[in-house]
């Protein structure tokens, strides 16, 4: 069995596969924190997924059968892991976020939590409270929390379109068209910037543009 390893230096704790009945074995989560101090892995020997920063390591779950073994993903200092359900774990306070139902988790902040539950995707407080919701969309739209959660950006990627919300109240402050120029398309939402700017990344052209929320105007970064 292969060894994984971070920033060249072998990482045999962790599993490198799951493999389920009657499936092909895919790959076991390993997610590394966008700060690159953090890992959270599903360990070859206890089978539990397993957080492990310069500090130690934290099991963040009971020992998992194969099946069972969700997708995990860093937002910030928050762990998603998305399998049947969904849950999200605050590594600051190690308490699970209260998400029950929850079959997507769109993004996660300081400010609250947006999933996806049966028909609607709600935005929630860090306790679970519902602070607004929203019908699902056709696939492909991305929901962006700003980190004060003031505003929720809503990108209906097949429409180039750009809606922002007020989750105090639900209500929809603008819907605008966005265009890259020439041929150039959307590659990733990056989404809110330090400093205040919401973001998109292009394909074509490799760069960032910050959107006028208001207008749809791109300004290169």
């Amino acid at each position: 069995m292969p060894v994984l390893g971070v920033d060249g230096e072998p990482f045999p704790q962790a599993a490198a596969y799951v493999v389920e009945p009657g499936k092909a074995p895919r790959s076991a989560p390993f997610a590394v924190a966008g700060n690159r101090k953090a890992v959270v892995y599903l360990h070859a020997k206890d089978r539990r997924l397993t957080y492990q920063n310069a500090r130690g390591t934290r099991p963040l779950t009971p020992p998992l059968t194969d099946a069972d073994v969700p997708a995990v993903t860093f937002k910030g200092r928050f762990v998603v892991m998305s399998g049947d359900g969904a849950q999200v774990i605050d590594t600051r306070t190690w308490a699970p976020l209260l998400t029950a139902g929850a079959r997507e988790v769109h993004d996660v902040n300081a400010a609250g939590v947006i999933v996806t539950k049966g028909d609607r995707v709600l935005v929630l407080d860090l306790k679970g409270r519902q602070r607004m919701r929203l019908p699902v969309g056709k696939g492909g739209d991305t929901y962006h929390l700003r980190p004060d959660g003031g505003r929720l950006v809503v990108i209906r990627w097949a429409k180039q379109r750009a809606e922002t919300y007020d989750p105090a109240t639900g209500k929809r402050l603008s819907a605008v068209t966005y265009r890259f120029p020439g041929d150039d398309w959307l590659e990733n939402v990056p989404g809110w910037s330090k400093g205040g700017r919401f973001l998109l990344h292009s394909a074509y052209e490799d760069r960032s543009y910050s959107l006028d929320l208001a207008t749809g105007r791109l300004t290169p970064r």
